[in-house]
């Protein structure tokens, strides 16, 4: 059924009889997808716009009308231009063949004893695609200039079929699924045409309901569209009948999920991104020296990285100084064949001071490789190096740190004077891959504050610094060492971190100063704390704690408790001398008590559904857990609770759901968990790994109770690597809820008495009929996504370079040996870059270049598209349409209403 919103019409236009009239055009499933996009496209071009007479399909001899217009001196004349009438004035189907008509029935009754309006429905028994217009006479007379008939049409997608599509930059991928039961078709027939109907590929789906397409799409931008510039996918498919079924979507339909709403980084283009490296033998160089580089340059790609095509090779290389923008050209002569090349540039000694940024040119394309600066700089001469404990620091009264001055041209500086300060600061631990963990405190309540009403300053946040030495004598031994002893250390019921500065005279005279930080621990165990989101409503709140070791590896089996405490700040405004105004803040606290006991898993992990009722204001979540010392250790976090009133706080219209990863950052051969937080008791789900193309996929059935997926993490020997990043992509159907009452059973449950079961026990539940404004049942579906790190270790050479002696004489000839391995064993045909530097110049400046595994192992952006939404659903069937005035809400009815009968008008 196809719902009609129909009104009485007003006392004055009573005079007229007659009903709307009904038309209806069916496209089935036998018409191209050419013939389909037409149709798209006329619907569209007869929405609410102005046509010509002659594409109205009107007499020749209607196509221009004369008009009297006035010249620039002011003469009157008459001129011949084409005849345009608004669509509204036109019909579509009038002329067109194969068309079924029909009268829309009238509203009966007196003025005071009908309903504004009614909603009528027009049976659409077929699956295809029907064109819909209605023809009133009544909308006319109230509408229109002239007494004539009115005209408002839709399209409307009759089907049974679910498409699903989406384009990657390597290759692409179509589902096909039934939109009743959520199940996969097999078999069905997939085309992908562009936005001229022109098919550019077809293929069937597997037992999955999965087409695999081996290609990417970028943006369709051929001129000349049918409808619209996007990819244009169709599946063709029998229904339960056998009656041939079809179902269509557009490359552009992604309203609610949207790519920019899942928070991550896009890579766009079918165009595979190219990555450049250049190794220096150093990165601070003087006017007069060589800078020596070695450029590497790959293409990232769903298997890895490649060597890029000889064709488009880079020719040059740019020196760019940042300051000024000059640049220098280098040639550059890329080997074919080849991964790397090698080159030089001699600094000219009018070369400008500053950071110089390489990049490898090949026309006008440029890619950015490395970096080096250019200054007058005079190398260091000492060696200073101060060391904290090995052991971790968990609640110690005192600790020692280990100085030691030694001269670069060999040699200690014996019994050299130095002073030692130290501070101790409150710290927030952080951890490689649990970021949305809160490992810190929550802020101490703040009493009686004032804050300034003219400057909106707030008091600082108080770190807790204090300073345990200032500028102490300390003095160097014969060996040039000497322990600074710190004691009478705080206890602190947070991590700390104790921050120590040695300065001393070098032998030029200049005070140089050398630093180390050391962790303090409370506890031999480190908690953490995460919610699902920092705003509830109140009741049950899902909370997952977290439980390390200092060292950051997960503690199984660690008991741990959440207390929760409700927090409300009361202002008061007084007015000051002068006709200044300050605020007092009062905070008031109220203990919830224990929220929350649970016992970590093997993976450290504990979850847990806190109630923390239904007062508002903001709940201060503390969790606690004991080493074997009884030594405790806290970390929490604030959330807002808002109460049963209406939500402060905006919420998205769209069908992003949150999948959330235990670990963010695995390595190959251990096993990601991830839990999809979708609204629905059971659903089918399409996972898929995804980046530059697909890597892989799965179907999994999920329950409300236990929503996790479980995804092994591949090793590179023999499989498909996923470092050094991946996303993983959870699309999530639900099939329409059926009403199930006990005897459905002797209707179809004997039949099929598993599914009458399970139905039965979940669905009926749930089921909500269907209203004049909403359809809470109808089929639904939710995409989240969810970025994992994947270690690269499986990637890592692992080189050594030993030399024949400790110490060498000037003009001695050093031999070194260089041993490349790959997870222990030999890695015979590695390219070598060998380079010898001064030791003091790498410890006035680092020389990052030489971390090449980073460098061309970046985290790539989700090249992916998310599947386009195909069709709002509509009774049994799905209909997809534009709405008449306004946006629609997603998932919501679009019902059209006028003083007149109408029929939603608009093209698909």
């Amino acid at each position: 059924m196809l719902p009609v919103t129909v009104r009485h019409v007003q006392s004055d236009l009573s005079g007229l009889t007659g009903s709307g009239q009904v038309r209806i055009k069916r496209i089935d499933a036998a018409a191209s997808d050419f013939e389909i996009l037409r149709w798209l496209g006329r619907v569209n071009r007869f929405h609410e716009s102005t046509i010509t007479a002659k594409e109205a399909g009107w007499p020749a001899d209607q196509w221009t009308v004369m008009e009297t217009v006035t010249d620039g001196q002011g003469r009157e004349k008459k001129v011949r231009r084409e005849r345009d009438i608004g669509t509204r004035e036109a019909s579509l189907l009038l002329s067109e063949p194969g068309v079924q008509t029909a009268k829309l029935p009238m509203l009966d009754g007196k003025p005071d004893q009908v309903r504004p309006f009614e909603v009528l429905g027009i049976p659409l028994p077929q699956p295809g695609y029907h064109l819909v217009e209605v023809e009133s006479r009544l909308l006319g007379k109230a509408l229109l200039a002239n007494p004539a008939p009115m005209f408002v049409r839709t399209g409307a997608l009759v089907t049974n079929l679910g498409v699903h599509f989406k384009r990657g930059r390597e290759n692409s991928l179509v589902w096909v699924t039934t939109l009743d039961r959520a199940k996969p078709v097999a078999g069905a027939a997939v085309a992908v045409s562009d936005c001229r109907g022109k098919e550019v590929w077809s293929g069937k789906t597997d037992d999955k309901g999965l087409a695999r397409i081996p290609r990417g799409f970028d943006n369709d931008q051929h001129e000349q569209c049918l409808v619209r510039q996007a990819w244009f996918v169709s599946a063709r498919a029998p229904d339960a009948a056998g009656r041939p079924d079809m179902a269509f979507t557009f490359s552009d339909w992604m309203g609610g999920i949207d790519p920019w709403r899942f928070n991550q980084p896009l890579a766009s283009g079918a165009t595979p991104d190219t990555v450049a490296h250049t190794v220096m033998d150093r990165s601070l160089f003087r006017v007069g020296e060589t800078v020596h580089m070695k450029h590497y340059l790959r293409q990232q790609t769903a298997r890895g990285l490649k060597l890029p095509p000889a064709v488009g090779a880079p020719t040059k290389v740019i020196l760019t100084h940042a300051g000024s923008g000059e640049e220098t050209e280098l040639p550059l002569s890329w080997p074919a064949g080849k991964g790397h090349a090698a080159g030089q540039w001699a600094i000219p000694a009018t070369a400008k001071l500053g950071v110089y940024d390489v990049a490898l040119a090949s026309g006008h394309e440029r890619w950015s490789s490395g970096q080096f600066r250019i200054e007058a700089f005079r190398l260091p001469v000492i060696d200073a190096r101060l060391s904290g404990p090995k052991a971790a620091q968990v609640a110690v009264s005192e600790t020692a740190l280990e100085l030691q001055l030694n001269v670069f041209a060999g040699g200690v500086m014996a019994q050299a004077r130095t002073t030692v300060s130290a501070l101790l600061k409150d710290r927030s631990p952080s951890f490689a891959g649990y970021g949305d963990f809160s490992f810190d405190l929550p802020r101490a309540g703040r009493v009686g504050e004032e804050m300034d009403d003219d400057s909106g300053e707030t008091p600082e946040h108080d770190d807790g610094s204090r300073i345990l030495l200032a500028h102490q004598a300390l003095s160097t031994d014969a060996n040039g060492a000497a322990r600074v002893q710190i004691k009478n250390l705080p206890k602190t019921e947070r991590p700390a971190e104790l921050l120590t500065e040695v300065s001393f005279n070098d032998p030029n005279g200049e005070v140089q100063t050398v630093r180390q930080t050391v962790a303090l621990w409370p506890s031999s165990v480190v908690v953490g704390l995460r919610s699902r989101s920092w705003v509830t409503k109140g009741g049950s709140t899902a909370l997952q704690a977290v439980a390390l070791g200092t060292d950051g590896k997960p503690l199984a089996g660690q008991a741990v408790q959440v207390r929760a405490k409700l927090m409300k700040m009361v202002s008061t405004r007084k007015r000051l001398v002068g006709g200044f105004y300050a605020y007092e803040h009062h905070e008031n606290s109220k203990d919830l008590g224990v929220v929350c006991e649970a016992k970590t898993d093997e993976k450290g992990l504990a979850a847990c559904d806190a109630d923390l009722g239904q007062e508002p204001g903001e709940i201060q979540l503390v969790v606690e857990a004991k080493d074997e010392a009884k030594r405790v250790a806290k970390a929490g976090l604030s959330i807002w609770l808002t109460g049963q009133g209406d939500n402060w706080f905006a919420q998205d219209n769209d069908d992003r759901i949150d999948v959330l990863a235990e670990q963010a950052e695995l390595q190959p051969g251990q096993t990601a968990r991830l839990q999809v937080r979708m609204p629905h008791r059971e659903a089918t789900a399409l996972v898929s790994i995804e980046r530059e193309g697909i890597l892989d996929t799965r179907i999994v059935q999920l329950r409300g109770d236990k929503p996790i997926i479980e995804l092994p993490i591949p090793k590179a020997a023999g499989e498909q690597s996923w470092a050094p990043n991946v996303y993983v992509s959870v699309m999530v159907l639900r099939g329409r809820v059926r009403d199930v009452p006990w005897y459905s059973f002797f209707t179809w449950g004997w039949q099929s008495p598993s599914e009458w079961w399970q139905a039965w026990r979940h669905e009926g539940v749930d089921y909500q009929a269907p209203t004049a404004m909403v359809d809470l049942s109808k089929p639904s579906f939710k995409l989240g996504v969810a970025a994992l790190r994947i270690g690269l270790a499986e990637h890592e050479l692992n080189v050594s370079v030993t030399a024949d002696k400790a110490s060498y004489a000037v003009r001695d000839k050093a031999k070194v040996t260089v041993r490349v391995t790959r997870g222990g064993q030999p890695a015979a045909g590695a390219s070598v870059a060998f380079a010898a530097v001064d030791e003091s110049l790498l410890a006035l400046k680092a020389n990052d270049s030489w971390n090449l595994l980073d460098a061309m192992m970046q985290p790539r952006g989700w090249g992916w598209r998310p599947p386009p939404r195909k069709a709002r659903s509509l009774g049994g069937a799905t209909m997809a349409r534009r709405p008449c005035r306004r946006a629609v809400a997603a998932g919501a009815t679009r019902r059209a209403s006028s003083s007149t009968p109408c029929c939603c008008g608009g093209p698909t």
